[in-house]
């Protein structure tokens, strides 16, 4: 339809708000993998290919935009500076590397931390190895891997437990879920959730593919074309859905 109206025979993007299109198609020459609607009210589109694009306003550079979560953008990888929006807006610098891989966050009890160690307030900014998940940063790693490889750890969610938000983890490349709990800085392997081969080129597929929800003492997660169900206090395994399918947790 695109090359039969004048444009180049590649994928494009319409975007409506309401029925109304917000801004031009012909300018969104890319296609669609997801549409992100962050804490902020901010709408980010991720593509097949390239940077995400911010569709609701002018901020570029974006890092990361999270459903319901954190939206990174103006993010400069020399000079190590980037943007958070939240409820508010603040500007943030970091001194390692690490921050590159801080891919995956959670609010956990008003704070928030993400899959290597950082955390951030609104109050208090960014925060180097503020938690024990910076264990996943370097050697000794919290799981035995193979020579050479390194840890591909995204969220997993948070539970209520004894009043108190435990947040989820799962190291892709193995399938081990870690437990969280802040209020000791604890960080446990808990179950093992398949069996992986420890290499990134594995974890990396994995984590694309997961999307695990935790609702109420179950873990769901998509693995090897079936929807995967954890009892997250007995550890028991067992097939949800027996086919590719994807579950969304829907808000009350």
């Amino acid at each position: 339809m695109a090359y039969s109206l004048g444009a180049l025979y590649k994928p494009y993007t319409a975007v409506y708000k309401n029925y109304d299109p917000v801004g031009a198609w012909w300018d969104n020459d890319w296609e669609t993998k997801r549409l992100v609607k962050t804490l902020s009210g901010d709408l980010v589109v991720y593509k097949f290919v390239g940077l995400p694009e911010h569709i609701s306003g002018i901020e570029q550079n974006v890092f990361l935009a999270e459903e319901n979560g954190l939206f990174i953008y103006d993010y400069d990888d020399v000079a190590k500076t980037a943007t958070i929006k939240t409820g508010s807006v603040n500007s943030i610098s970091w001194a390692t590397n690490d921050f590159n891989n801080a891919k995956f966050w959670l609010d956990v009890g008003g704070k928030w931390i993400s899959n290597n160690g950082y955390s951030y307030t609104d109050a208090g900014g960014l925060i180097y190895n503020d938690t024990a998940l910076q264990d996943f940063n370097a050697l000794p790693y919290p799981v035995t891997l193979p020579s050479g490889e390194t840890p591909t750890v995204m969220s997993a969610g948070i539970r209520v437990e004894n009043s108190e938000d435990v947040s989820y983890w799962i190291e892709c490349n193995t399938g081990t879920l870690f437990r969280y709990v802040s209020s000791i800085n604890s960080l446990q392997a808990k179950y093992l959730l398949y069996e992986g081969d420890g290499t990134k080129l594995t974890g990396i597929a994995n984590r694309d593919n997961l999307n695990p929800i935790i609702y109420e003492n179950d873990l769901y997660y998509s693995y090897n074309g079936s929807i995967m169900r954890i009892n997250m206090d007995t550890g028991l395994v067992s097939v949800f859905i027996s086919q590719n399918a994807k579950l969304f947790l829907m808000a009350q």
